[in-house]
């Protein structure tokens, strides 16, 4: 978890997990998507375009 670790602070350094705490982003669905790509699941970045 020290990779998904390193990036939730990078999006904090850089103001962009504020920016999506403004758009009402669901960071749990987040969460699974890297859950899934850890375990070796195809992500789709764009669910309703396949």
């Amino acid at each position: 978890m020290k990779v998904t670790e390193a990036i939730v602070l990078e999006l904090d350094r850089q103001g962009v997990a504020e920016a999506m705490a403004n758009l009402e982003f669901a960071p749990a669905a987040m969460a699974r998507a890297v859950v899934r790509a850890a375990d070796g699941q195809a992500i789709h970045l764009f669910p309703n375009q396949r």
